[in-house]
């Protein structure tokens, strides 16, 4: 969701954000599946460039966060070599706190 970028950088003026949000032509929110068929050509090269882009980062990024209901979260943890179940953090985590939610995959 590109709406939340200014928000992030806000937050936090010393970091420095690295984002597709910052090449698009239409400010992207989310993700609705019913969307795609709305799009032009140019839009939908653009959304699956973003998001394509989006999951590399995720993958060879030195640290993942995020949430263990989405399919990115797992494409991601897929794409990951030589994983380091450190740094592929959810936020969300199973109901017994001594389980980890990796060990299901």
């Amino acid at each position: 969701d590109c709406g939340l970028m200014p928000t992030l950088r806000e937050a936090r003026p010393t970091w420095s954000f690295v984002s597709q949000c910052d090449s698009l032509r239409e400010m992207q929110h989310g993700y609705d599946i019913q969307d795609i068929p709305k799009f032009n050509d140019e839009q939908r090269e653009e959304h699956f460039k973003k998001f394509f882009i989006e999951l590399y980062a995720m993958a060879f990024a030195k640290v993942f966060v995020g949430v263990s209901y989405t399919n990115v979260s797992w494409f991601a943890y897929m794409m990951r070599p030589n994983i380091d179940r450190s740094t592929f953090v959810l936020l969300d985590t199973a109901v017994d706190p001594s389980e980890n939610d990796l060990d299901y995959w």
